[in-house]
This record gives C-alpha cells, structure tokens and sequence, in this order.
C-alpha cells in the first residue's frame, strides 16, 4: 500500500508499506491523519473436481480525517498479476478505484471531509 497526501495542495506524506503487511496503522507526519489497512477475509475452498482452489482475499482501509480543514488523499493498493495461465484473478473489487490489470495497481484519489473517515474495500479471488 502506497500513501501520497495532499494538504492545501502541497505534498504532505509519500509513504510506501510492503505489501506482506497485513494489519497495520500508516504513520503520517500530520497525526491528525490516521491510516489503518486490515486484512478482512482470507477463505481458501477446493472444488471436488479436480484440484482446483481459490483463495479469496479482502482488505479494508480506514482513512480518518480529526482535521477541522478536509483533505485531499491519494491511496494506492496492488492486487496480484499472473503471469501463469494456470493461476487466475478473477473477481476484482474496488469501488471508485482507478485500476491498471497490466500491474496490478489499484488507486484511490479521495477528498475526506473534516472530522470524518472514509472507507475503501479492495477484494478478489485467485484461481
């Protein structure tokens, strides 16, 4: 997950987490900006026919804003990229988000209000 905030239209915070995080909270130097990215499902199921499994993965990521001024915030997440033919993601969802399926990246550009939070939802089934 990759973070760039934008206060009064000025670069703020360019952080970058390794992906292998699962629950974490993003220091910003503003702390009245809190980031918190958790791992919210993680189901695997096999199917009787064959061997075949999917995993099915989805990750929640809290942005609150306890600023009396709201602000603007660029959030970018990654969903795996297969080079296999064997080995399918399927399923993406990642509402509002601008996605590239060539790199995996997925990114948020979200205004937050003052004294508010907003929620975003990335999940998807590999195959």
């Amino acid at each position: 997950m990759k973070i760039i905030l934008f206060l009064s239209l000025c670069l703020a915070a360019n952080i970058a987490s390794a992906q292998s995080i699962v629950k974490q909270n993003m220091t910003i130097s503003d702390p009245s900006i809190i980031v918190q990215r958790t791992k919210l499902r993680d189901f695997s199921k096999k199917q009787f026919l064959g061997n075949k499994r999917t995993d099915e993965r989805t990750f929640v990521s809290k942005i609150r804003n306890t600023k009396k001024t709201p602000i603007n915030i660029v959030i970018q997440d990654q969903i795996p990229v297969s080079t296999n033919k064997e080995l399918t993601i399927e399923n993406v969802e990642a509402k509002n988000a601008q996605r590239d399926p060539a790199t995996g990246k997925v990114e948020w550009r979200i205004d937050v209000p003052p004294t508010s939070e907003k929620i975003l939802t990335l999940h998807y089934e590999a195959k």
